[in-house]
């Protein structure tokens, strides 16, 4: 159940000196950052144009309007990439398996009952989040952008029906730029809304429901006044950096003074006006770089662009084999000059009457005859083929979608498939998870604290005292991780391995490991939930229940043997005794 959503905050707004100021400001922010973000284009119009025709828009008035008409005359780069697409779905945040786990980040805390019930119910708060809301919908369309453009900008917003809405950006409408950490701190996003979408989101309703218009430019209230209007659309930017004006105490009275500022304006107009204003906790967008130097914004190699070559290369090559065939099944004909006061067909069966066709040589034939290399013409399209699917680990995912068991594979099976792969997966893999998967998480949690979820009734509660002061670490634990992850516990096999072998010739060399926590790091290594492994308190406890049950036994198993040998004594004693009353000694 959600919280009731609080009412509406009312952040005061800078005066019309203020906004010309900030917004001067920002164009020329907004023009700087257009300056940074130049060299990239010419690499993006080529995957534009070779691998992705929807997903960039250069300008916003394009927007709501896409490219239907460049069609390719092979689908096969298409298909490896939604192979990447979908293998990267699957391997890092698969919609029907559960892919995250949270635990206290504290060792000490890892095996307490309370802080672990604490966490599985966070945990089952971010599932209930990511099914309800439209993250499953987004997340395919943002690893697209990552794989193909190398970048790709996903956005975390707080949302009152399904707590989080999330939404990602398409190429060529944003700008940004890096913190000291090269992190992204800096997003500039230009777009088209309506006029009744402006108003809706920018003005406040009265008492009966009516908007206010007054924040709006001149320009935009007349519109508004005419419904003929309402539909039509204009160009907004939205900004959002670090906060120079941050207050920490003013923050909690006016989210203008949070660490993060957005801005919204108009470009339309000739008024430069800030239409709101408000500030953010934590940044609220991610950018994901397949690759990057320290000093870039933006990715610089990653899939899309060691394919492009290639990718060029067999669209030329199918052109050449469709050209090649059909100069085989059509090719050009020649016929003497009278022949063209005949109708002449070249279709199967077709009877062509011409003078002179009977003499040698001059009748309605081929121009020339060919024989063109369709089988080294055909290798060379394999040849190509097979380039793009290592570059998109396509074979990989393929192989692993295309398994006939039943039962998920595991991170063991997965690892044999991506292991001649690892170098290039393991630190795409921690791109998306420092980039994206953590800093996601960190929002949510922020955006559940504002809506009352850690509170007395709220739909996680209060967090146990002990956890309260320590942190927590959010663990991705789908199959590509997992993988990546395993070859961790490779080092304990062969430390268990070497122990099992060396204690046959030498027991007391178990002394020198400690045992319990060798398991404990091993399942850690493994991905297993925190609850499935027991404390030092509570080993303490089944080791102690178990040695008192094992005296109980050894005690109950020693009873009988207990009784039949005083049965036996005192028969060897009767027996002895009748033998001396019988005897003469006894006499």
């Amino acid at each position: 159940m959600i919280e009731t959503p609080p009412k509406s905050e009312v952040i005061p707004q800078p005066n019309e000196n203020e906004q010309a100021d900030e917004y001067m400001r920002l164009e020329m922010l907004r023009s700087r950052l257009m300056v940074d973000r130049a060299a990239y284009l010419d690499t993006w119009e080529e995957i534009n144009r070779w691998l992705d025709p929807h997903l960039v828009i250069w300008d916003p008035s394009s927007s709501g309007f896409p490219n239907f008409d460049d069609v390719k005359i092979t689908s096969y780069p298409f298909l490896a990439f939604d192979t990447l697409q979908a293998g990267l779905c699957t391997g890092i945040t698969p919609e029907n398996q559960d892919w995250h786990s949270i635990e206290p980040e504290d060792e000490e805390l890892k095996t307490d009952e309370p802080s672990l019930d604490w966490c599985h119910k966070l945990n089952e708060l971010y599932k209930w989040t990511f099914q309800n809301s439209n993250f499953y919908q987004e997340a395919p369309i943002f690893y697209r952008a990552g794989s193909r453009f190398l970048t790709a900008a996903m956005m975390c917003e707080e949302d009152f029906q399904n707590r989080c809405r999330y939404t990602v950006f398409p190429m060529g409408s944003y700008y940004c730029s890096n913190n000291g950490i090269g992190m992204v701190d800096t997003f500039i996003f230009e777009t088209r809304f309506k006029l009744r979408q402006i108003v809706d989101l920018f003005c406040p309703k009265d008492s009966k429901g009516q908007p206010n218009v007054s924040n709006l430019a001149s320009t935009y209230q007349f519109a508004w006044n005419d419904p003929k209007q309402r539909e039509n659309p204009w160009n907004m930017v939205w900004a959002i950096e670090p906060n120079l004006d941050y207050d920490i105490t003013k923050a909690k009275y006016n989210s203008r003074f949070k660490k993060y500022k957005a801005s919204y304006y108009m470009r339309d107009s000739t008024e430069k006006r800030i239409i709101q204003q408000k500030g953010f906790d934590d940044f609220p967008v991610f950018v994901f770089r397949w690759f990057r130097q320290p000093t870039d914004a933006y990715g610089v190699d990653g899939p899309g662009r060691k394919a492009l070559g290639d990718v060029k290369e067999i669209f030329r090559a199918t052109g050449m084999w469709n050209n090649a065939v059909a100069k085989v099944i059509e090719p050009p004909m020649v016929a003497p000059p009278e022949v063209g006061q005949y109708p002449m067909g070249t279709i199967p069966g077709f009877l062509n009457v011409a003078p002179g066709a009977a003499k040698q040589g001059e009748g309605f034939r081929p121009a020339y005859q060919i024989q063109p290399d369709l089988k080294a013409i055909q290798e060379k399209r394999m040849e190509l083929k097979t380039c793009i699917d290592k570059t998109c680990f396509a074979d990989v995912f393929r192989m692993i979608a295309n398994t006939d068991k039943t039962q998920p594979e595991t991170a063991t099976y997965w690892l044999q498939r991506i292991q001649e792969n690892y170098n290039i997966l393991a630190p795409m893999y921690g791109n998306f998870e420092h980039e994206w998967i953590k800093p996601m998480f960190r929002v949510m949690f922020s955006i559940f604290s504002r809506q009352g979820a850690f509170k007395q009734g709220g739909a996680v509660g209060p967090p146990p005292p002990q956890l309260a002061a320590k942190g927590l670490k959010f663990n991705v634990i789908s199959a590509i991780p997992a993988a990546l992850k395993i070859l961790q516990t490779s080092g304990y096999d062969k430390g268990l391995l070497f122990l099992e072998t060396a204690a046959k010739i030498y027991p007391q060399i178990l002394d020198v490991f400690n045992l319990d926590e060798m398991g404990r790091r091993y399942f850690v290594a493994c991905n297993l939930p925190g609850k499935l492994i027991n404390g030092t308190d509570k080993i303490q406890a089944i080791r102690q229940q178990r040695a008192q049950q094992m005296a109980a036994q050894a005690k109950t198993e020693a009873l009988p043997k207990i009784g039949k040998g005083a049965k036996d004594l005192a028969a060897a004693h009767a027996g002895i005794s009748e033998t001396q009353s019988n005897s003469p000694e006894g006499t």
